[in-house]
């Protein structure tokens, strides 16, 4: 009875160890995605908040144009997006003049993505300027009159939950994309976990789209059209 008792106890130990690793290995894996979730939410929200300074910007100058990277206007809306990904001010030009595109924190084979054989490398320049777990960023904006290029009319809601203007009250739209990759945080070390998508590949792209209407002063979200647009001419002062 003793030896039967002892035995029963072994199975009873040895199931709570095994209910105890799936339950850490579960949290780690919802923590995982969660704050790649929480990474996105955040990237999302500066994106939106980028896309309307800019379009407020063109709005005040009475018309609107094809966007350069040497534009103040998209000088001052990338400071404006990455002092919120850094977390610090960008006063400067300056600042991002090294680092415009294809910027890493740490060079990939030091990454989580370098350690992992399923994962392509990532093509980038190292700076250490982007905070995990991103893990390289690249953004551009494109400005076009309403209807044409970027600018396909959506008819939906803007996303603040607002009745649109008619499509002929529309005067331009600027879209920012911005894309990259996020790195795994908790167990993109581990190899049976490789094969999970978020771990494995981690890239991302988000479109924001800020629309200005032709009375100059209101700028607004609005939803992206899946439909094709016939493509326009540069919008010229």
């Amino acid at each position: 009875m003793k030896a039967r008792s002892e035995k029963g106890s072994l199975y009873i130990w040895l199931l709570a160890l095994f209910i105890f690793f799936i339950c850490i290995i579960s949290f780690l894996i919802f923590m995982e995605g969660f704050y790649r979730k929480v990474a996105l939410i955040r990237l999302r929200n500066y994106a939106a908040a980028t896309a309307l300074q800019f379009g407020r910007e063109l709005a005040d100058r009475g018309s609107s144009h094809k966007i350069e990277e040497t534009d103040p206007a998209y000088g001052k809306a990338t400071r404006f997006f990455l002092s919120n990904i850094w977390n610090r001010k960008i006063n400067s030009p300056a600042d991002i003049a090294e680092i415009r595109e294809y910027q890493c924190y740490v060079p990939h084979e030091k990454s989580v993505f370098g350690q992992n054989p399923y994962s392509p490398e990532n093509n980038c320049k190292v700076t250490g300027k982007i905070r995990k777990p991103i893990m390289s960023l690249r953004w551009k904006f494109d400005v076009d009159n309403y209807g044409y290029g970027v600018c396909c009319p959506s008819n939906k809601k803007t996303q603040q939950g607002n009745e649109q203007a008619q499509i002929t009250e529309k005067d331009f739209c600027v879209n920012f994309n911005i894309s990259g990759r996020i790195d795994p945080v908790f167990i993109g070390r581990i190899s049976w976990f490789r094969q999970i998508e978020f771990i494995r590949v981690g890239n991302f792209s988000i479109d924001t789209r800020a629309v200005g209407l032709k009375d100059g002063k209101t700028v607004f979200l609005e939803r992206i059209s899946s439909v094709p647009c016939p493509a326009t001419e540069p919008i010229i002062d």
